[in-house]
């Protein structure tokens, strides 16, 4: 469950990360917006990507705690360049197009930041704690009241999973 929810949030994050792209190069977001407007056309992405990657950073602390410095990281700069990006336009000052081309910029880091948290979510995926993936795999077959068939582990995770077994 752990596991299809999260393929589900970087599917999105993947998805509405493109779509920003997208309308970047086709202009449907420029730095020539004045800042209401940018801020109409991105808002919901902005709050999109801030919501999954929150989320995402939950998931992957589960399914790699020793990975947790890096993860918190990455999940930070996305959502602080983000926060950035909306504050800038509801400022109010004499010259909104600067404001309008700063925060485009912040728009630019947040893609940059949103493509290494996406690579990071996917290594996640792909090589979670072995030590959580033999729990996740127990609780998969005690909620189908199954029997696990096989484990793999490292050897040095290997007395753990005996002591587990054996309780």
């Amino acid at each position: 469950m752990v596991r299809s929810e999260f393929e589900e949030k970087i599917g999105e994050f993947e998805e509405i990360l493109q779509k920003v792209a997208g309308e970047i190069a086709n202009g449907t977001l420029s730095e020539k917006l004045p800042p209401s407007e940018l801020l109409k056309k991105a808002e919901n992405h902005i709050d999109c990507l801030r919501d999954l990657a929150t989320a995402s950073e939950e998931i992957m602390l589960i399914l790699k705690p020793e990975g947790a410095p890096t993860v918190q990281s990455k999940c930070k700069n996305v959502v602080q360049t983000l926060t950035t990006f909306r504050d800038i336009l509801l400022q109010n000052t004499t010259d909104p197009l600067a404001n309008s081309r700063l925060a485009f910029e912040q728009l630019r880091k947040a893609l940059t930041d949103g493509s290494d948290l996406l690579f990071l979510m996917r290594e996640v995926r792909d090589t979670p704690s072995p030590l959580i993936s033999a729990a996740l795999a127990f609780r998969k077959a005690s909620e189908a009241k199954s029997s696990v068939i096989s484990i793999q582990a490292s050897e040095d995770v290997q007395p753990l999973i005996k002591y587990v077994l054996g309780r």
